[in-house]
């Protein structure tokens, strides 16, 4: 009876958790699935994670990473929605089958459109199932023509798929209701995202050793003495860099404030910033602009301690992105849109908020110039908050708590059968 028990106590901390990610890159998707796994495999659970066949090695105590087939021959999946990204999810279905004829788990975990095979394993195995929620999967298609019909089976599937789900994590409120909607007095466990120095916090010596080399690239291009608008992200269109641009062009012609004044735009594709490179070059008036490229994760830090303010502006959207969790723990003013994605955790008392509108954000520019004090208040208030509300212990307090009640709920059914 005690070896049966002993098995029952290890098949109930196997875990399977499906992240359709490249892993790992320096990126929001896989630094999450980094930290729940360090999280849980401390915590005793014994993790399987299958991955897409591209990212770098990383080693995770108590955790087994597996990639997928690189059946195409990928170098590089990039972000969001793709016919590669569908084609490796193809790919991944049939091995996440294979590890679950395999192995006996008592959780199967997924990210995204992971969270839907999940829920389908999870039925076909008899096992707990997992929908982690970063985003409303089907409102990042067009629900016009052809895609509109493929948009549409999109949204059924991730419904039923919510509703089926054992547990339902999401990042956001707003998510969070959604998901209630669809699953009234499910368990829906809310945990936000944390800044990057909360979950992976630098030595002493990389950080001394990153503030050093952006301090150097600051100093060639005689910006050291300047006000650094910072920028830090992708160059997708639904981050709003257009707009952040035409904003900018409007405040360095309006006020003879911004004289001092430099944008930096670090991170994007290299296609995407080699576009915006031209793209400033022929248009007249917008200047002061500087695209730096993809930048190690590292040196985040030290580009946000360098920034004058710093910029999130999103013009779409409703999950909360990553970086706005660093940007409050940098103390930093902060200028972001007034839409859900920002206001979830961003406050008037936190950050400057403005419309997603080129002159609203325009004059948002010049405000924080001309109220320095002002603006280092908000930037305090907001690493206070982000302090309090969005530590590690909180994230790791409520990842646990909701694997205990799985667990819970599946030796009360094995008692009571």
């Amino acid at each position: 009876m005690e070896l049966n028990a002993r098995k029952q106590d290890q098949k109930e901390n196997r875990v399977l958790l499906l992240a359709p990610q490249p892993f790992y890159q320096e990126r929001g998707t896989p630094m999450n699935v980094r930290l729940m796994c360090t999280i849980l495999g401390k915590a005793g659970y014994k993790v399987d994670l299958l991955v897409f066949p591209t990212g770098s090695s990383l080693e995770i105590p108590g955790v087994r990473i597996f990639r997928v087939p690189n059946v195409f021959r990928l170098k590089r999946i990039a972000i969001g929605f793709s016919m590669i990204k569908l084609m490796m999810d193809a790919v991944l279905i049939p091995y996440a089958v294979f590890l679950c004829l395999r192995n006996r788990y008592h959780v199967v975990h997924g990210i995204e459109e992971g969270g839907v095979v999940a829920v389908a394993l999870g039925k076909l195995f008899a096992c707990k199932s997992v929908y982690d929620m970063d985003s409303v999967i089907s409102a990042q298609f067009s629900t016009h023509g052809l895609a509109g019909v493929f948009q549409r089976f999109i949204s059924l599937v991730e419904k039923l798929a919510i509703r089926k789900a054992s547990l339902v994590l999401t990042v956001c409120e707003s998510l969070s209701v959604h998901a209630g909607n669809l699953q009234p007095g499910g368990q829906i466990v809310q945990i936000e995202d944390i800044p990057l120095d909360f979950a992976f916090p630098l030595s002493e010596e990389k950080k001394m050793a990153s503030m050093q080399t952006v301090t150097t690239y600051l100093k060639d291009r005689q910006l050291l003495d300047k006000q650094l608008f910072v920028y830090t992200g992708n160059l997708e269109s639904y981050q709003g860099i257009d707009l952040m641009l035409e904003a900018w062009q409007q405040a360095c012609l309006k006020s003879e404030n911004m004289s001092d004044a430099r944008l930096v735009i670090v991170g994007g594709a290299e296609g995407a910033v080699d576009a915006y490179r031209r793209k400033i070059k022929e248009q007249q008036g917008l200047e002061g602009v500087l695209f730096v490229g993809q930048r190690p994760a590292e040196e985040m830090g030290a580009w946000m301690q360098h920034a004058y303010c710093l910029l999130s502006p999103r013009a779409e959207g409703e999950n909360t992105p990553l970086k706005i969790y660093s940007y409050m723990s940098s103390g930093k003013p902060v200028i972001a849109t007034n839409i859900v994605s920002h206001t979830q955790v961003l406050s008037d008392a936190t950050a400057v908020m403005v419309a997603p509108e080129a002159d609203v954000m325009g004059k948002a520019f010049i405000q924080v110039v001309q109220n320095a004090d002002d603006m280092a208040a908000k930037g305090m208030a907001a690493r206070q908050d982000v302090a309090s509300r969005f530590g590690y212990e909180v994230f790791s307090a409520k990842l646990l708590a909701a694997y205990a009640e799985l667990v819970k709920k599946r030796s009360d059914r094995n008692i009571l059968g």
